[in-house]
Parts: C-alpha cells; structure tokens; sequence
C-alpha cells in the first residue's frame, strides 16, 4: 500500500494547521525550519573531506619518514660539500699593489669586477700598522692617498705585524672584500710572508724609579716605524721623556713635546695635573729642554702619546 504524503503540518511557532509544503506560516509570517537536512550535508561533508586529506592505512606514518629521510639525506650532503670546500686548497692570484692600484686608477668599475671577492697574493710597500692590531695598509710605490686596507684575523698575524716596520716589503695573502675609487682595496688576510710568529721587544731601559727613559725623538720614530708596537711598549707604562717644550695651552690643561725633527707630525700632549706643575711651565719659554715624568695612558697612530705629568725636571 503506497504511502499518502500528508498535506498540512504544524508550524513551530503557532501551533496552527498549515500546508505541508508552506516555507512560511500564514498565520504568524515566520519562516518554517529546514528539519535535520542541513546537519546531515555538513556532517556529509566532513566525512568526504577527511575521506579526502587522510592517506589510507599507514601511509601517514610513512609520508613523514620519508619526509624526514630526505631532509637528512640533504643536511647530509650539505655537509659532505662544505667538508669538501674545505679542504680544498684555495688558489691565490699574485697581484703587486702597483698594478691593482693602476688598475683603480684607469677604470674603478672594471677593477671592482677583476679583484672584488678574488683570492688575491699581494706584494707592496707597508705603509700605515694599526696601534690596536686591527688592520695595515699597503701602499703603491708613487705617492697615493688610498691603498690596500689588510684586515688582521688572528693573534699570530698581529705578532707578525708588530715585527713590520713601515717601507718594509710585504707579501700576505687574503680574500678581497672591496674595491672603491675612493676607499681603494679592503682584504681579509689569511696568512702572511717571512715575519716571525714569535713577538718582537723595542730595546728600551727604565730608570732606578722604574721609568722607561726616552727622548721625544725615540718615541717619534717607533711610532712612525710600528704603531702596533709603540703602543704595546708603551701605553699603560710609566715614562721619563726628554725633549723641547712645545705648544702650551692659554688654559694651563697640557704641554706637548717636541724632538729637533721639525718635519715630524708626532704628537706627544702632556697633561699637567697641579698648580705647581702649571706654576713651573710659567717660568718657562718653547724650546726649553725639559724631562716629563709620568704615566702613558694611550698610544695611537693619529693621536699619538697621551702622558699624565706626575713631576717635570
């Protein structure tokens, strides 16, 4: 017996008898529910996604080995070719300072192109040693404001530095890091040759005080010679240093000290400390010889000495 479809309904909200097929209630004018279809197509849904994303069986299990099998596999093989790169004997291209500054000199753009990044075995003249052992320039045989500035990387390269002395000939080798027309070359040094790994002492003598004694002419040439070195020798020490009394400051706060090279461009400033101090350079006139007793409290290429008088003879 075939089922009879009904032909009214009860609306939810009134109660009232209405046509099965009404969406909307004719007597309140509140749209009728869609009964439990919804749910059931998004619960549908759901299960036909999952049926979807999720492999079947084990292959969850085996999808992430095999994932991370091949992400070992790659570190691996990372590994073995910076081994490899390592070990590799690195071949350096010999270059003087001469020809790469020649080189900057005809076409900046073309010189940033042949050495930036290189290898590069360079040979030219040393020129500046960095009092704090950070860097040294080599410098072409004609006059010229820019070089190659050589970045030290260790503790041996600065002991070989501080056995250099400037106007020596150099040949270290290194990576380019930069080329420009107006900073010339940056290198970072690998190694450099025929300098001892072993620290070299400056022949000076102190007194029965325990005062370095050394004359304003002295201290010019170490610092011209080997920043690096005057520093290590001197900064921190205490000091007796003979020489011309030079400037004077109007305010009475420091002296400087010359040696009878006029040409040279070393400053030694000498700070005066006391009123008998500043009364006993009131009685004195630039050019008088004079020993400063004292404590070297910084050495620098640019600024050179800085001294802290404790007595003036």
């Amino acid at each position: 017996m075939a089922k009879v479809k009904p032909t009214t309904k009860i609306c939810k909200h009134c109660a009232m008898e209405i046509p099965y097929n009404a969406k909307v209630c004719p007597n309140c004018r509140k749209k009728q529910g869609m009964g439990c279809l919804p749910i059931v197509l998004i619960v549908l849904g759901v299960f036909i996604l999952i049926g979807i994303v999720m492999p079947k069986g084990g292959d969850s299990d085996s999808g992430a080995k095999e994932t991370k099998s091949a992400k070992t596999t790659t570190q691996s093989e990372k590994k073995e070719k910076e081994t490899e790169a390592e070990t590799e004997p690195i071949e350096y291209t010999s270059v003087t300072v001469n020809e790469m500054m020649q080189d900057l000199k005809d076409n900046a753009m073309k010189a940033q192109d042949k050495y930036k990044d290189q290898y590069l075995e360079v040979t030219g003249r040393m020129d500046v040693i960095d009092s704090s052992g950070k860097y040294i320039s080599l410098y072409p045989d004609e006059i010229a404001i820019t070089g190659v500035k050589c970045n030290l990387k260790n503790d041996t390269q600065k002991v070989q530095a501080a056995n250099m002395a400037k106007g020596d000939m150099v040949t270290l080798r290194g990576k380019c890091k930069d080329v420009g027309e107006v900073m010339g070359y940056t290198l970072d040094v690998d190694s450099i040759d025929g300098y001892s790994e072993e620290a070299a002492d400056i022949d000076v003598a102190a007194d029965g005080e325990g005062y370095i004694t050394v004359t304003a002419g002295e201290l010019e040439e170490i610092i011209e010679s080997n920043a690096m070195q005057a520093q290590n020798t001197f900064k921190g020490k205490q000091v007796a240093v003979t020489g011309k009394l030079g400037n004077i400051d109007s305010n009475g706060s420091y002296i400087s000290i010359d040696s009878d090279n006029e040409w040279s461009f070393v400053n030694i400033q000498c700070y005066l400390k006391s009123d008998d101090q500043k009364a006993k350079i009131m009685d004195m006139k630039k050019g008088d010889t004079l020993t400063v007793k004292g404590k070297c409290k910084d050495v620098g290429e640019l600024l050179g000495y800085q001294i802290d008088i404790e007595s003036i003879e």
